[in-house]
């Protein structure tokens, strides 16, 4: 890439709200040849290539290494449509949608039997059991058990966090859980500000977009993509986020199962389920340098899309 070139991106409304803002400085945090995350002082925002985690606080490009473009200084500007770095700028020019797709919750009980047993023992051996089953009961003392455990840029017990709630969202029944209260800015205090971003993304119903395929895939009896083809893709992400995530969605579908919904009540579209008032949180800084956790994927818009995946590791 030539010196002071110009990238262009795609990205979800969440980010272009937020490149749209006034222009600011912004720290790196972690870089990677496939990933570089920014600290601007209020969210983790990042630039992803086409081998990176297509979180949804991510810019997402084709680039195939990321060095030509953030060069060797640390500290970026960040807003007005763009995202400048010293070997150039980043503008977002599509828009991808990332959200869940919507759950009836009448159907939770088929889309757990459809998710079976996908999460090996193992993952969920790292985490306390009673805190699982707290969060498999909407305890809301669960969040505070799990919110900063676990090593690593996203920890174990957050990404199990963000599963659980953008399933929630998707079945439009986390307003009505106690649990949402717990998850406040003592909590994101917790853990890392990249993880603490990525649960406000999921508290919207931001996902990455193989957790949408998955969920998609639960949903529907005849879906293009198969559960098991999904969940495997999940669990070759990062070292265990994508295997916390969806730990995460099975604990909201048992959760949703023991608590059907009540004769009457309508499910509701993705756009009732996301609150216009969701809560904002005050900034919570890292007091560690993260480590990065990357994907090989190609990009596409997508909920329904099988990408080819192999795991990179920094």
């Amino acid at each position: 890439m030539s010196e002071r070139s110009s990238v262009a991106a795609a990205a979800t409304t969440w980010v272009r709200e937020r490149i749209a803002r006034p222009s600011r400085p912004a720290e790196i945090v972690h870089r990677g040849g496939h990933a570089v995350y920014l600290d601007d002082g209020t969210d983790v925002l990042a630039v992803v290539g086409a081998a990176g985690v297509r979180v949804p606080c991510a810019a997402q490009t084709t680039l195939s290494s990321l060095e030509g473009l953030t060069g060797a200084g640390s500290t970026v500007t960040v807003g007005d449509g763009r995202m400048v770095f010293a070997g150039g700028e980043v503008r977002i020019a599509r828009t991808v949608d990332q959200h869940v797709p919507s759950l009836d919750p009448a159907s939770a009980a088929s889309a757990r039997d459809r998710l079976g047993d996908a999460v090996p023992a193992a993952i969920a051996a790292e985490l306390p059991a009673d805190a699982l089953d707290g969060l498999r009961a909407a305890d809301p003392t669960a969040p505070l058990a799990l919110a900063g455990l676990g090593s690593g840029l996203t920890p174990l017990g957050d990404d199990v966090l963000c599963g659980w709630i953008a399933t929630m969202v998707a079945a439009g029944r986390l307003a009505q859980s106690p649990v949402l209260d717990a998850i406040d800015a003592p909590l994101l205090a917790r853990t890392t500000s990249l993880s603490a971003t990525l649960v406000r993304c999921a508290l919207e119903g931001f996902v990455i977009p193989e957790f949408a395929q998955l969920l998609d895939s639960l949903r529907a009896t005849q879906s293009r993509l198969e559960p098991a083809d999904a969940a495997a893709t999940m669990l070759r992400i990062g070292h265990t986020s994508g295997a916390g995530l969806v730990l995460g969605l099975s604990l909201a579908l048992d959760h949703l199962t023991a608590h059907p919904p009540l004769g009457g009540e309508l499910s509701r579209t993705l756009g009732a389920q996301v609150r216009d008032n969701s809560p904002t949180f005050p900034r919570v800084r890292d007091s560690s340098p993260p480590a990065a956790r990357e994907l090989h994927h190609p990009t596409t818009d997508s909920h329904t899309s099988t990408p080819s995946v192999t795991r990179s590791c920094p």
